[in-house]
């Protein structure tokens, strides 16, 4: 830090004691419920690319404690199988990095990274995942999941009227989490030429996510809906396969994030188009 005109030397130590506790009940045989509590954290720490002394302390451990009840059945003689959860999570001291100005030791203003603890979210989501054994040849595959998560609490240095509420700004989105995801596929296997050939379909749905603290604008993921499809032969000992795929079938064109430079421009980045190829491996 030198160059910067600042020496800072500091330590300091974290430790938390997380934990689990699980309940479950047969329904019959083959179905059973359950409840769960957890806790965890992510460790507390320094940011390295600090340029001034009051940024160059460290910040705390992010915690988390999470409450889940779900299904786990088999039905069908278990051809089918199913799957679901109801769960809500809390995070407190939620760790987010913020740029900051400073001004170097020859008083050219400049900008630094650096993490703080900036507030407290809840997190209720739902997921459910469902298979279905149609026949020996034939499967299906189907999920869904739905996730509602808002600050409480938001704050970050020198950050106001983003929300009109002063220094508050919980009104934003939390980054990476999309309210609602599905999709399914099916598989087909059938003798051929002395092997297998599986035939594969896939179709997925996902919303619109932010990938920006500040929900900048064109940095959000889009809303994304993607169809794949392969074809592969397996031989006869299944040492060795080719396969032939296509990718976003549609060829669907969806930014998956986007990072704002100041006010001068904002680096895009995109899904791949739609994408055809082969492989082919062996095992030893």
């Amino acid at each position: 830090m030198c160059s910067y005109g600042i020496s800072a030397t500091t330590k300091e130590s974290w430790d938390e004691v997380t934990y689990r506790f699980v309940v479950s009940f047969d329904v019959t045989d083959s179905a059973m419920v359950y409840a769960s509590y957890a806790t965890g954290f992510i460790p507390g720490g320094f940011t390295e690319t600090c340029s001034a002394v009051e940024t160059c302390i460290a910040f705390d451990s992010e915690t988390n404690k999470n409450f889940e009840i779900g299904f786990k059945g088999e039905f069908m003689d278990n051809a089918l199988l199913v799957n679901g959860a109801v769960f809500f999570t809390e995070y407190k001291d939620i760790v987010r990095a913020q740029v900051l100005p400073f001004t170097d030791a020859f008083g050219n203003p400049g900008q630094q990274t650096v993490n703080i603890n900036a507030g407290v979210s809840d997190l209720f989501g739902l997921e459910t995942e469902i298979t279905w054994l149609a026949t020996a040849n034939l499967r299906f595959d189907l999920f869904a999941g739905y996730l509602d998560h808002e600050y409480d609490e938001f704050e970050l240095l020198g950050v106001a009227d983003l929300c009109g509420t002063g220094i508050d700004i919980s009104c934003l989105t939390v980054p990476f989490t999309p309210e609602l995801k599905f999709g399914g596929s099916v598989t087909y296997e059938h003798e051929f030429a002395g092997g297998s050939l599986e035939w594969y379909t896939s179709y997925s749905h996902q919303d619109e996510l932010e990938t920006s603290v500040f929900n900048s604008e064109n940095s959000q993921h889009m809303e994304r809906d993607l169809w794949n499809a392969n074809v592969t032969y397996y031989s006869p000992d299944e040492r060795y396969h080719v396969a032939a795929f296509v990718k976003n079938i549609t060829d669907d064109r969806y930014r998956i994030a986007g990072n704002s430079i100041g006010t001068l421009w904002v680096n895009t980045y995109w899904g791949n188009p739609r994408s055809f190829g082969m492989e082919f491996a062996v095992s030893f």
